[in-house]
């Protein structure tokens, strides 16, 4: 799972600005479709397995400007992959992949956007990783495991994707006030489909 976590929360997986310095932090900030508090927790089935994955801080990442939120990937009540996101100009950005500092970070989601929008990602780990490929921008209905009313939901696709030289083929979907609901990963053959089970949003503060 820890490969699949990487790609999919990986990747789930651009074009940004690359300065990691700054003379002070910028406050957290959340997305509409990729929610960041502290607390919110997300569990999902893949075949038959089920993870959680959970916001369980924010800090600002080796001096850069950015407050990340750090999401860690728990299965079997073990943390087994971690990666700090954070928001810039609506967008969702990854900036480091199990402690490991992504360089330029890559553009998760972009926002605002529209259907057909592209953009292209070509970064780098500090483990030597290579993440290249074209991510494409679209919309549309789904209907969610358990639910009978199909949803409004914005799709991020690839069917690109070369990370530290093997392919990948993905489709993620993103429900407003929701995040990640739904992702189908595509890898030598082998398909793999996620699908949210339960969403848990942040306790309210007290």
């Amino acid at each position: 799972m820890k490969w699949l976590s990487g790609v999919s929360l990986a990747m789930t997986l651009a074009l940004t600005a690359s300065a990691l310095s700054a003379p002070a932090p910028d406050e957290p900030k959340d997305s509409a479709y990729y929610p960041m508090r502290d607390g919110t927790t997300w569990t999902y089935k893949a075949g038959d397995s089920t993870f959680t994955v959970k916001v369980t801080k924010h800090e600002v990442v080796q001096g850069s400007p950015y407050n990340c939120a750090r999401f860690e990937t728990i299965q079997e009540g073990k943390s087994i992959a971690s990666e700090d996101v954070f928001v810039k100009d609506g967008s969702v950005y990854r900036l480091r992949s199990d402690d490991k500092l992504i360089e330029p970070p890559v553009l998760v989601l972009k926002q605002p956007a529209k259907a057909g929008d592209v953009w292209n990602i070509d970064s780098k780990t500090e483990a030597k990783t290579s993440l290249k490929g074209t991510f494409t921008y679209g919309e549309e209905q789904i209907t969610l495991a358990g639910d009978k009313d199909p949803v409004s939901a914005v799709k991020v696709h690839c069917d690109d994707l070369e990370a530290n030289g093997a392919r990948y083929t993905f489709t993620t979907y993103y429900a407003k006030d929701k995040g990640m609901v739904r992702q189908m990963i595509e890898a030598g053959g082998l398909k793999i489909n996620i699908e949210l089970e339960k969403y848990e949003p942040a306790p309210a503060p007290k």
